[in-house]
């Protein structure tokens, strides 16, 4: 029952919208890690 519940909200057209979001902020997300990390070994260097 859950599954058929994801499968049909996965196929919404708004939720489409919605994972492109999470992705985004899940993509930023990682490029300011990076550039913490980046700046963080150039500070010890």
């Amino acid at each position: 029952c859950c599954l058929e519940e994801l499968l049909i909200t996965m196929r919404l057209p708004f939720n489409v919208e919605y994972k492109l979001i999470a992705l985004e902020s899940l993509v930023m997300y990682g490029v300011k890690m990076l550039l913490m990390v980046t700046k963080s070994s150039q500070l010890k260097n």
